[in-house]
Formats: structure tokens, C-alpha cells, sequence
């Protein structure tokens, strides 16, 4: 930011300057001398401009990947570690016959999905009342 505004003000004072004294500079011929030197502080700020724009859009694109990587980690932590656990309700006895274990699988996957869908549901909805309230 430091640099943005120290590269725009020289930009700003270029130009401020050539309007203040644009007649001394036509009639003691520095009209090309005056352009450079405006010419290159423009290329300063664009190129600056330009760079920012770059670093801004990288950090938005990181940013919403990281986001996604930690919701997806937390949902997936906060659905699949409890019925992962040893003593879950809908788990299979250790003795049981592969019909009843596979039932008790595909009820746990249909409770991991709904529950899964539940936390984002969560998630959306705390997102949507957080902006509500920055809107209000």
C-alpha cells in the first residue's frame, strides 16, 4: 500500500506540476522532456495496477480454495469421526452375518448422509445470516 501510494502520488505531483507550469515548459521547449518524465510515472502506476490486480485476484483464488478445504475437512470431521467411532448405535456386531453387517453399512452411510447434508445446510445458513447482517 505504502509503495501504491508513494508510486500514484509521483504520478499525481507529475501532472499537478505540468498543469501548474505548462506554459514555462512550451516556451522553453520541454514539452518531450515533460511527456517522458509523465509518460514513465504513468507506466509506474499502471504496471503497479496491473500487479495489484494479479496479487488480488491469486489471494481471492487461494483463498476460496484454502476455505473450501477447511469446510469440506471440518463437515467431513464433524459427520464421519462419531460414527467411525467403536460404540455407534447403527455399527454392526462383531459376530454378525454379512447381510446384517451390510444393512448396518448402508444405514450408516445414509445417517452420514444426512448428516453431512444437515452441517452444510448449517454451514449456508450461518453464511447467509452472517451477510444479512453485514447488509443490515
Amino acid at each position: 500500500m505504502a509503495k501504491q501510494s508513494r508510486i500514484s502520488g509521483a504520478f499525481r505531483d507529475a501532472h499537478s506540476r505540468l498543469a501548474q507550469h505548462g506554459e514555462g515548459v512550451i516556451s522553453f521547449g520541454g514539452v518531450a522532456a515533460e511527456a517522458r518524465r509523465l509518460n514513465s510515472r504513468l507506466d509506474a502506476t499502471l504496471a503497479l495496477s496491473r500487479r495489484m490486480s494479479w496479487l488480488f485476484i491469486k489471494e481471492r483464488f487461494t483463498m476460496s480454495i484454502s476455505g473450501e478445504i477447511v469446510s469440506q475437512t471440518l463437515t467431513s470431521s464433524l459427520v464421519q469421526v462419531p460414527m467411525i467411532a467403536a460404540d455407534y448405535h447403527l455399527k454392526a456386531p462383531p459376530n454378525a452375518s454379512e447381510a446384517l453387517r451390510m444393512k448396518a453399512n448402508a444405514d450408516m452411510l445414509a445417517q452420514m448422509t444426512f448428516n453431512d447434508q444437515l452441517v452444510r445446510d448449517l454451514q449456508m445458513y450461518v453464511g447467509h445470516l452472517s451477510r444479512l447482517g453485514r447488509s443490515l
